[in-house]
Parts: structure tokens; sequence; C-alpha cells
């Protein structure tokens, strides 16, 4: 009985240790997965797997790009497929009301935004922490890289002076007024504009 009993424990035992093992194994894998995916490459590279996903502030209208076939990618609104293909997509944006959609899309290394289905410019690269739509919903302003990691400060597909750093403009609760600051060498300018114009006035300067 007692030899019984203490082959139970030990196969408990080491069944026990394999459970633990698996376990163990198991969320390293779980870890290393959320790591990649919420890596800053993932973040700023194709956001295809899984999509890029977008939904707006009262949830009634969703958004998210698709994987396609032959490799590209679409973006579906509500349901609607929007035929046009891209090498990859970013960051998906609603306006306010939900009535317009902005996205970030890649085609042959070049990535631009694209508004109401419309693309506009092109750089090497977009900041996506840096796009926001007014209170309006009438403008849509971002901070665009080229490849020499220069910024600049684009509103409504207007780009304004590059600089060594620009960051994420605000706009006024009027929507008529927008502010942001640039790093011009080692200078740091708080600046504002009036929409429809990037062209900033500095209203501040401080050293760094």
């Amino acid at each position: 009985m007692w030899k019984r009993i203490g082959l139970y424990a030990v196969s408990l035992t080491v069944f026990s240790t394999l459970c633990l093992a698996v376990l163990v194994t198991g969320c390293k894998k779980v870890a290393k997965s959320a790591d990649k995916q919420t890596s800053p490459e993932e973040q700023r590279v194709k956001l295809t797997n899984p999509p890029g996903f977008g939904r707006s502030q009262d949830e009634l209208h969703i958004a998210w790009a698709q994987l396609k076939e032959n490799g590209k990618v679409v973006v579906v609104t509500d349901g609607k497929v929007d035929s046009t293909e891209y090498d990859a997509i970013g960051f998906i944006l609603f306006s306010p009301d939900g009535k317009r959609v902005a996205f970030t899309a890649e085609v042959d290394s070049k990535w631009f935004m694209v508004v109401d289905g419309k693309a506009v410019l092109d750089f090497d690269d977009i900041s996506l922490s840096c796009i926001t739509f007014s209170p309006d919903n009438k403008h849509l302003a971002y901070v665009a890289i080229d490849n020499n990691n220069l910024k600049c400060f684009v509103l409504d597909g207007k780009e304004g002076t590059k600089y060594n750093g620009v960051n994420k403009p605000i706009f006024s609760k009027d929507s008529k007024h927008i502010a942001y600051s640039v790093m011009k060498g080692k200078k740091r300018l708080v600046s504002q504009c009036q929409a429809p114009s990037p062209i900033f006035q500095p209203i501040y300067l401080s050293m760094t």
C-alpha cells in the first residue's frame, strides 16, 4: 500500500513539474509575442498582423486593415471595403464626430496619410503618436519624417518647415489655433499657427 502511495506521490510530483515547465515555457512565449507586438518597430511598420484598427469616439463606427491573398492590404470601414491596395496600413483614426477617417499607408517604402479616401503627400515615415483631428472635425494635423530624420508639421496636407524635432500638435477648442513645439538645433520653440496655414509663429524660446 505504501509503495503504491509513494509511487503515486512521485508520479504526481513529476506530473506537476512537467505542468509547471509547460506553463513557464508558455508564459515565455506569450511574453515574447507580446513584446514583439508592442515594440516600436511593430507600431511603426506593417500593422497588418494583427491589422490596424480604428474606432470612433461614440463607438458607432469601426475601420480595420484587411490582408488580401496577393499580400496587399485594403481598409474596411463599417463593413465597406475600399478597393485601393497598399503595402501596409498603420494608424487608423476617426474624426471626433465619426464621419471622417484618416490612416497612414505605405506603398513602395513611402508612407503617406489617406484622408477621406484621398492620399495626401508622401514621406519616409509618419509619427503615429502625432496624428490628430481638430475638435470641429475640419482639420487634420500630424508630424512627418524625411530620410534625414528631419521632421515637419503637416496641416490639411500642407507641409511646414523641417526641424530636428516636432512634438504632437494641440488644437484650441474652437479649432482655429494650433500649438506645438519644435527643436531647431539646441533650441526649443513653442509655437502656434492659425488654420489653415502650417507656418508657425514662435511664442516662446528656450535653451535645452
